[in-house]
């Protein structure tokens, strides 16, 4: 029978990376005994599963997928298949409400289920997850960075990482999760590692989804303030990033990043917990003599001037 291995993110994880290496290589997984599977599927990933799972309308995808749909997708695929562990993944489904997952837990109940989990420095994870909503046009998120410093808990639900996995657990047992800390080793090796590709299948040397610099993101989230056309703010987004490219990366000060982590130290001790782990992400266990980077301020008009200019210049 084989095993169902189900990696759950959390996003700013290298879930990207791990997706797209695993969708590139998907003969080479199933020639050692691993299905990757293509139902299921949106940008390298299983993500429509998850989107069904959530009930969300998701227009790019095609429309509101149906859980009972997708799930009958996934079900055919692993009983048809003749590999020894089913690989799926969506960071999509880290967050995704507890009553949500029981269906996935029923559908799956007649298989072993194996859930990896991944979890990130607090104060890195915020930053991380600001550049990827304030970067991508045409979306609602428009909040400046100082408001997040404030109220660290509202910009993603992935940053409760205690509650989010403690569904998974409830549903599929302690015993069946395995939780990753992103730091201590890269997990995109450790999956590898994990389903027997070592020496087989090598991540990529540069990660998806850099950091943009920090004027770029000022720059996408005023454009949203007015709201702008995404695709103009898809424009501005290409022309700023060629314009500003060797700009620093967004950076916060050493004692907003010790206040995120204390924000969320309490949670991370029960995580850790339990795993029967000491939390790493403690304030007084962390470095911050780390290169810091562009500190969050408001666009100067030279800059402004230069970023018009350009788009003059260059008419797309």
């Amino acid at each position: 029978m084989p095993e169902v291995i189900l990696h759950i993110g959390a996003h700013k994880t290298g879930t990207t990376t791990l997706q797209r290496l695993f969708a590139e290589n998907r003969e080479l997984l199933e020639n050692h005994g691993v299905l990757y599977p293509d139902t299921n599927w949106y940008h390298y990933a299983q993500h429509r599963l998850a989107f069904a799972l959530r009930a969300q309308s998701f227009d790019v995808a095609g429309g509101c997928a149906e859980a009972r749909a997708q799930l009958d997708l996934l079900c055919r695929a692993i009983s048809e298949t003749k590999a020894e562990k089913i690989f799926v993944s969506s960071e999509e489904l880290f967050s995704i409400p507890l009553g949500k997952l029981r269906l996935l837990a029923e559908r799956l109940g007649e298989w072993p289920v194996r859930i990896i989990a991944v979890v990130r420095r607090p104060d890195d994870m915020l930053l991380s997850l600001y550049n990827q909503n304030i970067k991508h046009p045409g979306n609602s998120f428009r909040r400046p960075i100082g408001y997040f410093l404030e109220n660290p808990h509202e910009i993603d639900p992935d940053m409760h990482a205690n509650t989010c996995i403690g569904n998974w657990i409830e549903l599929f047992g302690q015993d069946n999760v395995t939780l990753l800390d992103y730091e201590s080793k890269s997990p995109v090796d450790v999956i590898i590692d994990h389903l027997g590709m070592a020496g087989h299948l090598a991540p990529p040397l540069q990660r998806d989804n850099p950091r943009v610099p920090g004027i770029v993101g000022e720059i996408i989230r005023l454009s949203k303030m007015i709201d702008m056309p995404a695709e103009r703010q898809a424009r501005l987004f290409r022309v700023a990033l060629n314009l500003f490219s060797g700009r620093p990366k967004l950076d916060i000060p050493t004692e907003d990043r010790a206040s995120i982590i204390a924000a969320f130290e309490a949670e991370n001790d029960a995580l850790f917990a339990r795993f029967g782990r000491e939390n790493p992400y403690r304030v007084n266990s962390l470095s911050f003599d780390e290169e810091v980077g562009e500190a969050a301020k408001p666009l100067n008009m030279r800059d402004m001037i230069m970023l018009v200019n350009r788009i003059l210049e260059k008419p797309e």
